[in-house]
C-alpha cells in the first residue's frame, strides 16, 4: 500500500521527512499506493525536505491509487516543502493529482521553498505559499503544473521574479524586487499594507500587476 502511513487513530499527525526516497506500493482496490498517506480527523503536519515522493508508478491495475499525497482528513493540513520531487500515477486519484485532498470543502495547501518539481501527474487544486526564499514550480518531463481555471492550482504571492525562462515566487514583492538578479523581471501582485518596495537593481524591470 503507501510507503508511509498516517492512521485515523492518530492524536495528532507530526511527519517529518529529509534527504529520502518515498515511493508507494502496487496499489489496487483497498490498498492506495501512495506515497505518503494521512487519513485522520485531526491536525497533519506533513514536512519533506531535500525529498522525492512518488506514488507506485505503473505498478497497479485498479484506478484510484498513485497520489504522491493523498490527506483524507477533516482539518486543512499542512504541509512544507523545500527541494522536493513529486510524481503520481496517471491513474491517481483526481486525473493523477500528485497532491489529493479527499474532503472538496478543504483545498490542498503548501507552503514551498527552493524547487518544487513535478516529474510525473500533475499540480492542481492547490494552493502554494511561497517561503521566505521563494519557490519555482517545475514540470518534468512527463510532469504537468496546471494553472488553467480547471486546474484551480493557486500560487498566494506578492510578486515573482521571471529569469531565463523560470518564475520564482515570493510571497511578498519587496522579496521579489531584492532577490531580482540582472536582466530579469519583477511582475508585483500584490503590495500589503504598510510595505516599502526596496531600490530596484540595475538591470531589473519592474512590471505592476
Amino acid at each position: 500500500g503507501a510507503a508511509v502511513k498516517i492512521t485515523r487513530n492518530c492524536n495528532k499527525a507530526d511527519l517529518t521527512i529529509k534527504e529520502s526516497t518515498i515511493l508507494g506500493g502496487s496499489g489496487g482496490n483497498s490498498w492506495l499506493g501512495c506515497g505518503i498517506e494521512a487519513n485522520t480527523g485531526t491536525n497533519v503536519n506533513i514536512v519533506v525536505s531535500d525529498s522525492s515522493v512518488s506514488g507506485g508508478i505503473g505498478k497497479g491495475k485498479a484506478g484510484g491509487f498513485g497520489n504522491a499525497i493523498y490527506i483524507n482528513s477533516d482539518k486543512q493540513p499542512e504541509i512544507t516543502m523545500d527541494n522536493v520531487t513529486l510524481a503520481a500515477d496517471e491513474k491517481a486519484y483526481d486525473g493523477g493529482s500528485v497532491i489529493y485532498q479527499s474532503n472538496d470543502n478543504l483545498a490542498a495547501g503548501i507552503t514551498a521553498s527552493g524547487t518544487v518539481t513535478v516529474e510525473s501527474g500533475t499540480l492542481m487544486r492547490t494552493t502554494v505559499t511561497p517561503g521566505a526564499d521563494g519557490v519555482r514550480l517545475v514540470a518534468g518531463e512527463n510532469g504537468t503544473v496546471d494553472f488553467s481555471d480547471e486546474g484551480k492550482l493557486t500560487v498566494d504571492s506578492g510578486g515573482k521574479v521571471e529569469s531565463e525562462g523560470e518564475t520564482t515566487y515570493y510571497a511578498t514583492a519587496a522579496q521579489a524586487v531584492k532577490n531580482a538578479a540582472p536582466n530579469s523581471t519583477v511582475i508585483v501582485e500584490k503590495v500589503a499594507d504598510g510595505e516599502e518596495l526596496p531600490a530596484l537593481p540595475d538591470g531589473v524591470v519592474l512590471k505592476n500587476e
